[in-house]
């Protein structure tokens, strides 16, 4: 039990670093990088349950490929946010979620 609990731990651990680090890539313009420490995060918060982290590693995400004028990609990851700071109670994410889904949208119409 002790064994899953600390590798469960250090998957978490590994997340957030993989979190911070697309953030690095992000604020450097390194929007390619960013997605793929991102998604690896992400991937993980989603396993482990991590709700909250999870849907801002979405949000993220979505940023990155919107950076990168991948629109579509973005739109899925905004969409697949939007419910899950709408459950957390998370008001002002989910408001930044859908102002960015909205503005996606149109760019696309």
């Amino acid at each position: 039990m002790d064994d899953r609990r600390g590798s469960m731990s250090r998957g978490l651990d590994e997340a957030y670093f993989l979190d911070l680090l697309g953030d690095a890539y992000n604020g450097l313009g390194r929007y390619d990088e960013a997605v793929v420490a991102l998604s690896s995060a992400v991937k993980v918060f989603e396993e482990q349950g991590a709700q909250c982290a999870h849907a801002v590693g979405l949000f993220k995400l979505a940023q990155s490929h919107l950076a990168l004028a991948q629109h579509d990609q973005a739109i899925g990851y905004l969409e697949e946010c939007l419910p899950i700071f709408r459950k957390l109670h998370l008001t002002g994410s989910e408001q930044r979620a859908r102002a960015a889904l909205d503005a996606c949208l149109l760019v696309i119409a």
